[in-house]
């Protein structure tokens, strides 16, 4: 019994890591259901937000979302599930059937600013293992160089929390 109940988590950890974070799959939420908080989350939204996130193929899904609203067209999910890697389609599909609260903007720009933290740590990894490798090969400027961009990633996530 016990090797069902693990087989169950599993299953469950591998459909999350699916899904990729909370934030997102909340924010997806919102985004589709609530066509009154989407032009204040549009506000906020940057293309970088995303970039480098193991969870791009959520930001596709939300720039089409954008594409539909900047067109004043009714968001349709056919369209959305044509667009996204198949393997996701399912998961879009629960999360989407998932009720939870009325949205916020709040909550919105929260999960927002949880990717955007997300996504500049993940920069920040990069840049640091980048710094490692330039200092071993004794490359001053490039280090330099390095440093100045980490100390503005770290004072940008600052500024996020």
């Amino acid at each position: 019994m016990a090797f069902i109940t693990d087989y169950v988590a599993v299953d469950r950890i591998i459909d999350h890591l699916k899904l990729r974070f909370i934030a997102e799959k909340r924010l997806l939420q919102i985004l589709i259901e609530s066509e009154e908080l989407r032009p204040y989350i549009f506000a906020e939204v940057r293309d970088e937000d995303f970039k480098g996130l193991k969870s791009e193929p959520i930001f596709r899904i939300i720039r089409i979302i954008l594409d539909h609203f900047k067109k004043n067209k009714d968001l349709i999910f056919h369209e959305l599930q044509k667009e996204i890697d198949p393997s996701l389609s399912r998961q879009l599909s629960q999360a989407l059937l998932e009720k939870g609260n009325p949205p916020t903007i709040e909550e919105a720009l929260g999960c927002l600013c949880a990717l955007q933290k997300s996504c500049k740590e993940n920069e920040l990894k990069r840049i640091q293992a980048e710094l490692a490798r330039e200092e071993k090969k004794g490359d001053r400027d490039k280090v330099q160089a390095l440093l100045f961009q980490k100390q503005d990633l770290i004072k940008q996530i600052m500024a996020l929390k």
